[in-house]
């Protein structure tokens, strides 16, 4: 077959193996491919990355560019093809948690500029922006040793906006940190909400939780299967001393 001037060998097999415009191309389903003078079948799209699109039908893996540019050629390449699964493995940054001191963590590698640098604070990349509601104030930071802080001087019903640009996120899990020098009180009762086309959906509420009672940081899992764009905490009620 001819893709763009680039000729390549292969099955139908292969080419039919996951449902796709590809497979579809050549299942007999109503789409028509040219042959050119030759013919070949030709398909008019850049053929230079259809190679790692063939070989990743065949093998089910592939090593994707180091180049962000050829990566984002063989993405546009890939997302024609409607080829799902691999268009998520060059999409998707899988980040797992370990502990609630870790660097794995979806900020911490926005701080590193997605690896690319040192931590910074995230919210001074291009990646984070915060926003907050009256009294309440907030810097995203997972460092440890950071004295950046979300708090406010009167909780209820105050809350901090974390805003991701360009990104869609499914968490997990999520880390609270309490930060002594704000003077603020543990929390004990929030709520966390993810944005989900345009719609704020409740990802986790808390109520008389204590697990920052002992500890200055505590993990929590969540059950979330949506993608967000930008995540909401809440006071909802009175903090561990009682205060609201």
């Amino acid at each position: 077959m001819n893709v763009g001037g680039h000729l390549f060998k292969t099955s139908l097999e292969t080419l039919k193996k996951e449902e796709s415009m590809l497979s579809r191309m050549f299942s007999g389903s109503g789409f028509k491919v040219e042959k050119d003078e030759d013919g070949h079948y030709f398909i008019d799209r850049p053929g230079v990355h259809f190679g790692s699109i063939l070989d990743y039908l065949r093998t089910g893996t592939i090593v994707p560019p180091s180049n962000p540019l050829k990566r984002a050629a063989l993405i546009q390449e890939v997302d024609f093809y409607q080829i799902a699964s691999l268009l998520k493995i060059l999409t998707i940054k899988e980040l797992t948690f370990a502990s609630v001191n870790d660097t794995n963590g979806l900020l911490y590698w926005l701080g590193t500029e997605k690896g690319k640098g040192p931590y910074k604070n995230p919210s001074q990349t291009q990646f984070v922006s915060i926003s907050n509601a009256s009294t309440a104030y907030a810097v995203a930071t997972p460092d440890s040793n950071s004295n950046d802080a979300c708090g406010c001087t009167s909780w209820l019903n105050k809350y901090f906006e974390v805003s991701f640009s360009g990104l869609s996120i499914v968490p997990s899990s999520y880390s609270l940190s309490y930060a002594n020098s704000t003077g603020c009180c543990r929390p004990s009762n929030w709520k966390i909400e993810g944005l989900n086309n345009n719609k704020w959906i409740t990802l986790k509420v808390h109520s008389n939780d204590s697990s920052l009672q002992s500890s200055n940081r505590a993990n929590w899992n969540l059950n979330c299967t949506e993608k967000i764009s930008s995540f909401k905490i809440t006071c909802t009620g009175n903090d561990q001393s009682g205060s609201s």
